[in-house]
């Protein structure tokens, strides 16, 4: 690819990517504009866990009239979708269990009981799957094909991962390693991706976020209801500090380690992505 061709190819994929977000952003704000803040808490958290809905539909929007492709693919299934899927969910909870029992022996938090709202809990942990998907939507589904074509496979899943990091990156208790570990989880994200479909990405996204708000832990900084009642040492690089597990340099080991091993694997790329 000659270099005017390539950076056309960047510039297109950095317009659709400003695009998409621009979209996304608007669609989050008209949603936030219908809240209404004297409905309960449990009515509010319901709703919340559809702000990212905006993302599954610009995502539609843009591949059938922006790409002109057929909508049929971003939700393409590979032909082993329900051992991916389930393989991606035990990952998940491998990881996320063994950064948490780390923690735990360096003694980074101890529980202190149990939660006095079970039913917020509840709703919270359903919650977790239409955002996990939307946000899979977003990145792995639309924008990750997006640069793909642009620029390769490999500078595709370093610039998603990225776009990843900083959207979950806002917040008082961020810092370099919860950003390293989003933007490691991003990757690991991606390669899930393009091994299986979107469907085993969204399924480990689900279990790595449900696994963190079962133990009562904050969810990338957000206080999420959860089943336990957790007190947190003073180290924050081992705790995670408020922004949760994703804080914790046990975390970076564990992500770091899934990383080099699908990296080391034979690569069986799902033909079905497009």
């Amino acid at each position: 690819m000659s270099r005017y061709r390539l950076w056309k190819s960047v510039a297109g994929a950095t317009g659709k990517s400003f695009l998409f977000f621009v979209l996304w952003v608007a669609t989050m704000v008209a949603l936030s504009l219908h809240y209404d803040l004297s409905l309960p808490a449990t009515w509010q958290l319901g709703f919340s866990s559809l702000d990212s809905v905006g993302a599954l539909l610009v995502a539609l929007l843009m591949w059938r009239f922006v790409d002109r492709r057929p909508v049929r693919e971003l939700f393409a299934r590979c032909g082993r979708a329900g051992r991916c899927a389930g393989m991606a969910a035990l990952l998940a909870l491998a990881l996320s269990l063994c950064s948490i029992l780390l923690m735990l022996a360096l003694d980074a938090f101890r529980v202190v009981g149990v939660t006095d709202r079970p039913a917020m809990a509840a709703l919270a942990l359903l919650a977790l799957a239409p955002a996990a998907f939307f946000e899979e939507m977003a990145f792995r589904g639309y924008l990750l094909p997006v640069w793909q074509r642009a620029v390769g496979t490999h500078w595709a899943v370093a610039v998603t991962a990225l776009f990843f990091a900083l959207l979950h990156g806002p917040g008082t208790d961020l810092t370099w390693v919860s950003c390293l570990n989003v933007y490691l989880a991003g990757i690991l994200l991606a390669f899930i991706r393009l091994r299986c479909d979107i469907w085993a990405a969204t399924a480990f996204h689900f279990v790595w976020n449900a696994v963190q708000t079962v133990m009562g832990f904050n969810l990338s900084g957000n206080d999420i209801p959860g089943f336990l009642v957790l007190t947190s040492e003073e180290h924050g690089w081992i705790s995670g500090g408020g922004y949760g597990i994703e804080g914790s340099v046990c975390t970076l080991i564990m992500l770091a380690l899934a990383v080099s091993w699908l990296s080391l694997r034979p690569r069986r790329d799902c033909t079905l992505l497009p």
